[in-house]
């Protein structure tokens, strides 16, 4: 949208974020209680949820990867070849246009994440924080992977070990400290499935449409993540019935509804 106004500056950013903050933070939403729960967190129980060595050993491979981030520059080749440009070619013309590049990859390629880093590199005047944007989705791998997991079928005690072990992976750890595309692929096809499943589990059409916005920004990110949508189609397809049962319900479940009046008639 700012890019189609030609607003895609600062002055828009802050326009947009601060329009989303007060959708957000409309009575009695959820973001609302969340923020106040993870404020009243304490950081005691928190200690003690890391003396585990799994838990621990994960923290220090984020606290390494983050070191990584902030020492190195982004060296990735498809990011030095055609992403952070688009990104300053974007920035500098104050929206999306035509490069007409040598590299053809700067008009065609998915430019999913570049959205993302944009706002970034915008207001650090850097590249080296892109990073950021991989390194903050690690952190949810462990809590996706548990999540997706016990929703199959898998013991919670097995899904807790998984939850720390998947994400420890090579590519997992590498990509957290790194302006690569590729790891946010693995981010929302969780999220895709996890919340396929829970509309199964819990009968909510608002999670449908939830799958089914994680599912668009798979494909968003890279087009070679498409095939991993058959993974969700899959989990989706049981609570496909709840679009025609209740079309009407999912706008109940977005920000603007908190401040727009009730429609029922008073008894």
């Amino acid at each position: 949208m700012l890019s189609a106004c030609g607003q895609l500056n600062r002055t828009g950013y802050l326009l947009v974020f601060g329009l989303a903050g007060v959708l957000l933070a409309g009575p009695g939403r959820p973001a609302v209680r969340g923020a106040k729960s993870a404020l009243g967190l304490r950081w005691r129980k928190l200690g003690k949820r890391f003396r585990r060595k799994l838990p621990l050993a994960f923290l220090a491979l984020a606290v390494f990867s983050l070191v990584g981030g902030l020492i190195y520059s982004p060296n990735n080749a498809d990011s030095n070849a055609y992403k952070i440009p688009r990104v300053l070619h974007l920035l500098g013309a104050s929206g999306w246009h035509w490069i007409g590049a040598v590299d053809c990859r700067m008009d065609i390629a998915g430019c999913g994440f570049e959205w993302l880093a944009a706002p970034v590199m915008l207001f650090t005047r850097t590249s080296s924080q892109v990073f950021l944007i991989n390194w903050i989705s690690f952190l949810l791998l462990p809590g996706l992977i548990f999540s997706v997991f016990v929703r199959l079928g898998v013991r919670r005690r097995v899904a807790w070990w998984w939850m720390w072990l998947f994400p420890s992976g090579w590519c997992y750890v590498l990509s957290a400290g790194s302006a690569s595309n590729d790891f946010m692929g693995s981010i929302y096809a969780l999220a895709a499935v996890n919340f396929a499943l829970q509309a199964r589990e819990k009968k909510r059409l608002a999670d449908v449409w939830y799958s089914l916005l994680a599912v668009a920004l798979l494909g968003g990110v890279k087009r070679t993540n498409l095939p991993l949508t058959l993974y969700w189609l899959v989990a989706v397809w049981p609570a496909v019935p709840l679009v025609w049962q209740r079309p009407g319900q999912p706008w109940r479940s977005w920000p603007l509804r908190a401040w727009c009046p009730s429609r029922r008639r008073p008894s």
